[in-house]
Formats: C-alpha cells, structure tokens, sequence
C-alpha cells in the first residue's frame, strides 16, 4: 500500500464519523488507488476538480428518467398471472434493470440524489 511521500509537514492522527458502509467504500477505493485511507482522502479532497457540465449531466438524467419510464410501460404491457411464468421473469428482470439504473445513478450522480436518498 503506498504512502504519501511528501511530508514536509509533520502529519498528525486525525478521527473521522462513518458508517460500516461509507468506511467499507473508502478502504476499498483506497485499496484500488494502492493507497491509505488517510492519503486516499487527502488527495481526494485535494485533488482539483474539473468544471462540471451541467448540461451532459442534466441530459444523463432526462435520459434515465426517460429509461425508468419505458420499463414502467413494458411492465404495464406485461400480461401477468400466476400461471405466466414468462412474463413473470420478463417483470423480474425490468425490476432488476431499474435497480442496477438506481445504482448508477447513485455513484455516478450523488448531487443528483432526491431527499429519501435514492
């Protein structure tokens, strides 16, 4: 695991509040990056940014509410008993698209969140 290298300045231990989740997320992009965890959030915070398009990023979401709108309809158009095993696992497999859309969402656009937090 690699350290920062540049330490002119004496460093010290520092605390920080997470959930067993967040912390699991950190050390493992930390891991990715080959990095501690303290100098994985140094450089992250650090790091500078780039200017962010708003517009690339309002289209991405224009395009994945248009997504989760199309799967509605097909479930919708989806005949479905209980004898239909077909349709069944068509629904299944829908549901399990807009999850996995959900999730991007989530990682890709975190500002983009709504108030329950998904």
């Amino acid at each position: 695991m690699g350290y920062r290298k540049n330490r002119e300045t004496p460093t010290k231990p520092r605390r920080i509040h997470a959930t067993d989740l967040e912390w699991s997320k950190i050390k493992h992009k930390a891991e990715t990056a080959e990095l501690s965890v303290s100098a994985y959030m140094v450089s992250r915070v650090l790091a500078p940014k780039g200017p962010v398009d708003d517009r690339s990023q309002f289209r991405t979401v224009q395009l994945l509410t248009s997504i989760h709108a199309l799967l509605v309809e097909i479930a919708d158009h989806t005949a479905c008993d209980e004898n239909d095993l077909i349709s069944a696992r068509v629904i299944l497999r829908l549901q399990t698209i807009s999850e996995r859309l959900d999730e991007f969402s989530i990682e890709t656009l975190p500002h983009c969140q709504n108030e329950t937090g998904g």
